[in-house]
């Protein structure tokens, strides 16, 4: 019966002062010597004691830095890691997690409103364009600044000019057809496929990834390597019986005429990957490349709709309507684009 189970004793046990696993000495430390490459580290010693919400915190500062997901923290390796390491650690649920996640965000953003209201560095008096993606909360931030400097004088034509889109994303954005994703669906199906890379002697060292259907760099760096394996998925048929047959349910088996067209597809990519390093880069001043990158990317994509292919063509187009939101327009375009090119001294 629920009205006489053992409940109540769980809650005592979480509770009572004489159990061992909740008596916490504050009065004395371990002493700890940290390790390089640890927060506060670097040979100094210092004292440690348990702490529940430290620990907590640094889970959560855990999840944040190697990226990990928030039902990480449930899983029964976690749990087997943390009885054995500190098995007085309440390990949290993955709510409670992301509440601490988001807390670490309120506090990390608190200390860097504390950092500039206390700064002595010398301020920012002129401004000439920031260069971000188009978003409601860009707008919003183009427009604060705006005000703030126009008070100042700190803008080029009262900051008409101000707000520059940023073309990377732009080019990223443009939607590509999905992946064969079988193979990585298991470790196992991954370690056949390996075997069968062995078999026909593919001299490729890399192994394909998934792609991220919204950047247009991780989908060529996906069929760069996909390109290198056709004779190996037509091995890895025979090794497993139902991967032809799950494909052909699903998204298809990858004909000789697709894989023609992974590699048009491989090759187009190329140029906008190689455009997308270009002005991606930070390491010296592009800004008067910009145009002609533009220009580049106009030309190729209205040769890619030309293309005989249907799909191909049917694909350039989607992407071109893409490109035109933003570029199509001369009058929309940020015309300190052409100062620089008019100013480039070569």
């Amino acid at each position: 019966m629920k009205n006489n189970g053992t409940r109540s004793l769980k809650y005592h046990i979480g509770s009572c002062k004489k159990n061992p696993s909740n008596v916490v000495d504050t009065s004395q430390g371990q002493l700890v010597l940290p390790r390089k490459g640890v927060e506060r580290g670097e040979g100094n010693l210092s004292t440690w004691r348990f702490d529940q919400e430290a620990c907590r915190k640094g889970v959560a500062q855990m999840i944040v830095i190697d990226e990990l997901p928030l039902k990480f923290v449930e899983s029964e390796g976690f749990k087997k890691f943390m009885f054995v390491t500190c098995p007085r650690f309440h390990i949290p649920s993955r709510t409670t997690m992301t509440r601490d996640v988001y807390q670490l965000y309120l506090d990390e953003r608190f200390k860097i409103k504390q950092l500039l209201r206390s700064s002595c560095s010398r301020g920012i008096d002129k401004l000439f364009t920031v260069t971000v993606y188009n978003a409601s909360s860009n707008d919003v931030a183009i427009g604060y600044l705006r005000k703030k400097f126009n008070l100042r004088g700190g803008l080029v034509q009262n900051g008409k000019y101000l707000h520059r889109r940023c073309i990377a994303h732009i080019v990223n954005l443009l939607n590509v057809l999905g992946a064969i994703r079988y193979v990585r669906q298991s470790p196992a199906r991954l370690q056949k496929f390996k075997g069968c890379v062995v078999v026909e002697k593919i001299e490729c060292k890399k192994m394909f990834c998934l792609d991220v259907c919204t950047r247009w760099n991780s989908t060529y760096l996906m069929l760069d390597t996909a390109q290198n394996f056709e004779r190996t998925f037509e091995r890895f048929e025979e090794k497993d019986t139902n991967f032809r047959a799950k494909l052909e349910r699903g998204e298809g088996w990858p004909s000789v005429d697709d894989w023609d067209n992974v590699r048009n597809l491989r090759d187009f990519l190329e140029h906008v990957y190689e455009v997308t390093l270009r002005i991606s880069d930070t390491s010296y001043v592009m800004s008067n490349n910009f145009f002609d990158e533009l220009s580049e990317i106009d030309i190729l994509l209205r040769d890619a709709q030309l293309n005989s292919n249907v799909d191909f063509n049917v694909m350039a187009i989607k992407m071109k309507e893409k490109y035109d939101k933003s570029w199509g327009d001369i009058d929309k375009i940020n015309l300190l684009m052409f100062v620089v090119c008019v100013l480039d001294p070569r």
